[in-house]
């Protein structure tokens, strides 16, 4: 099962539009952060955006990450590089009515 939700996270991804910005409701938006590829979409709720994020490696099990955006917050994920640099990183955040995905401008320590 696990194998195959990775392979559906993996197929949206590659049909769905690959550039930074906004998009609607259930339209997927294609994420790619070190060896991770995936898609996150949204639905509109009572009380905010429910975004989902679904990541997978080439190996590995997918990750679904899931969180209710309120108008101005923003969720960010990150993916470790090697000790010394800046992780790779991507803010998925909700302005109004809009939600937006793009590069993180978050500075590790």
């Amino acid at each position: 099962m696990n194998r195959l939700l990775g392979a559906a996270a993996i197929l949206i991804a590659a049909t769905a539009a690959a550039t930074a910005g906004d998009f609607k409701p259930l339209e997927g938006r294609s994420i790619e952060l070190g060896g991770l590829n995936g898609v996150a979409y949204y639905t509109v709720a009572d009380g905010g955006y429910d975004v989902v994020a679904t990541l997978v490696g080439a190996e590995g099990s997918p990750v679904r990450v899931s969180t209710r955006l309120a108008d101005g917050q923003s969720l960010t994920l990150m993916v470790p590089e090697s000790v010394g640099s800046a992780p790779q990183a991507v803010d998925i955040r909700r302005d109004g009515t809009t939600v937006l995905i793009a590069p993180s401008t978050v500075a590790m320590n």
